[in-house]
C-alpha cells in the first residue's frame, strides 16, 4: 500500500451489508478477507501507473500472511496487461 495512503477495514460485513473505499494515492493496494486468508481469498487493486517493483517479494513481506493468501495475490503485471484477474 501507498506510503501516504490511509488504511482501511471494513469489519465484518453481513449478507446485504456493504463496504466502500475511495483511493486517492496511486500505487498498489492489498487486501485480505480475514476469516478465509488461509484460503487465499484476497485481492490486488492497481490505482495509476505504479513505479516498476518486485511486488511479489512486498507481499506479505512483514509475513503476517498465510502462504495461501500470498501466493493467490495475481502479479501487478498481469493486472496492467489484462484489467482484472481473477482466480478460481
Amino acid at each position: 500500500m501507498p506510503k501516504a495512503a490511509k488504511s482501511w477495514d471494513s469489519d465484518y460485513l453481513l449478507p446485504d451489508e456493504s463496504f466502500s473505499v475511495t483511493f486517492t494515492e496511486q500505487g498498489v493496494y492489498d487486501y485480505y478477507c480475514i476469516p478465509h486468508e488461509h484460503a487465499g481469498i484476497v485481492g490486488r487493486i492497481v490505482v495509476g501507473e505504479p513505479e516498476a517493483h518486485d511486488w511479489t517479494k512486498l507481499t506479505g513481506a512483514k509475513g503476517d500472511l498465510p502462504e495461501e493468501a500470498v501466493r493467490a495475490f495475481p502479479m501487478v503485471e498481469d493486472i496492467m496487461t489484462k484489467g482484472i484477474v481473477r482466480r478460481a
